[in-house]
């Protein structure tokens, strides 16, 4: 049976439910002939030292609770990596004979999965799926993050960046040296179609100069493609799941080099960038991992448990259907791929391009709602409940979602004049008062 979780949500709803409870219990009689029928300055602070009083409750209940498996994901339920992810928690719950719950946390910033990963307690009863498709710099600061928060436990999926040119009918393969990626003045550029930092990683990592690679951006892949069969770029830098989702693609165009750190089973023939001298191990991964304090038979376990040979036949047959590169390894190669990234990033001293800026941006949001509302609460008793909380409505829309303010302000306004009179409405029939 799923174990029943207690949320923050629940917290709350159960907190306000209560003190409601507890504040209708009172003599309203007796209560209403000190105020004359208002609410005024004493009663407010009351009613919300009760639902602070009965959250406390409720708080220190769930930390005596019996801890639950969770398994923190980034990925959004529905898409292809989180029906991985469900399947990983099912295999999960058959072997240790106690339910893994799932629980998505799409996103970026303090209240991310990997944020919250981190922070667990280091018991082995919650395992995060750690990835680098969430960072700025998807290749190495992810890396450097991942190794500084994490234990990691195994590799599931590795989506490396491949060079590609267009096929030779003549020759089996065609294969060009680093100083054709760089390519000259009058060369065709490279093609682009993500990750905007890559021209500079790859530039670096070819020349340990500083210089960047002659590129052009594209919005996709198929446009990128489009100009490398008409010769207007010289190679494309792309990742292998393009090709592993559309295998007609390999007709046309062949694979130069793999950004991997070794070369992979599907392409026994095709070298790594670090065979042909270029430090670069670049890709989208995904892997699992504990909290770093974690003990590391905890993760040997999980992962030994995962790599059975009917639970490996089913978590392959899955990346298969997803059409996503598997990279299923163990602890020890895990950690060499983050370690060659991590590596690659001290080494360029690339800056983290403002990822903590907007980290901090998300945390400030935090605080400066629960400042606006300590505001409210200080403000309603003096000033009145329908203003402060009209305004206080509009200032939490403004600070959680301003990237929203001009297609959405006249939509904010409604709504927060519709709450506010919906609560001024449910407090004065439940209380029969008149709020200042």
């Amino acid at each position: 049976m799923r174990p029943k979780k207690i949320d923050l949500p629940v917290i709350l709803l159960m907190g306000g439910v209560i003190g409601l409870s507890i504040f209708m219990l009172l003599d309203l009689a007796q209560f209403e002939s000190h105020v004359a029928g208002t609410v005024g300055p004493g009663v407010f602070p009351l009613f919300i030292l009760i639902v602070v009083m009965a959250m406390t409750v409720l708080i220190i209940l769930k930390a005596f609770s019996p801890p639950e498996c969770r398994l923190l994901s980034p990925f959004a339920a529905g898409s292809g990596k989180g029906f991985l992810v469900n399947q990983i928690a099912d295999l999960l719950t058959k072997e240790i004979k106690s339910p893994w719950v799932v629980e998505n946390h799409p996103g970026e910033g303090y209240f991310s999965a990997q944020y919250k990963g981190s922070m667990a307690a280091p018991d082995g009863k919650t395992l995060t799926v750690i990835t680098n498709d969430q960072a700025t710099a998807p290749n190495f600061l992810g890396a450097l993050k991942t190794l500084e928060k994490f234990l990691p436990v195994m590799g599931v999926l590795f989506d490396p960046d491949v060079i590609v040119g267009t096929r030779v009918e003549s020759q089996e393969s065609k294969r060009l040296s680093l100083e054709a990626i760089l390519g000259g003045s009058k060369d065709p550029p490279i093609g682009f179609c993500h990750r905007r930092d890559l021209p500079y990683y790859l530039g670096e990592a070819l020349t340990g100069r500083g210089r960047e690679v002659r590129g052009v951006w594209f919005d996709d892949s198929p446009a990128m493609l489009d100009a490398l069969q008409e010769g207007t770029i010289s190679a494309g830098l792309l990742p292998l799941t393009v090709f592993l989702q559309n295998e007609e693609i390999l007709k046309h165009f062949d694979i130069v080099a793999v950004a991997s750190p070794e070369r992979l089973p599907s392409l026994p023939r095709t070298p790594t960038f670090q065979e042909l001298g270029a430090n670069l191990v670049s890709g989208t991964w995904v892997g699992l991992g504990l909290p770093r304090k974690a003990e590391p038979s905890a993760g040997e376990r999980i992962f030994s448990l995962l790599t059975k040979p009917e639970n490996l036949k089913m978590l392959r047959q899955e990346i298969i259907e997803r059409k996503e590169a598997e990279y299923i390894r163990g602890p020890e190669a895990f950690c060499r791929l983050l370690s060659v990234q991590k590596a690659i990033f001290e080494e360029l001293g690339v800056q983290e391009d403002g990822r903590a800026e907007k980290d901090r941006m998300n945390l400030y949001r935090v605080l400066g709602t629960i400042g606006v509302f300590t505001l409210f609460i200080l403000t309603v008793p003096f000033t009145g409940f329908i203003p402060v909380a009209f305004v206080f409505m509009i200032a939490a829309s403004l600070l959680l979602y301003p990237w929203r303010i001009r297609p959405a302000l006249a939509r904010i306004l409604v709504t927060s004049g519709m709450v506010t009179i919906a609560v001024y409405g449910i407090f004065s029939m439940l209380f029969n008062v008149v709020f200042p």
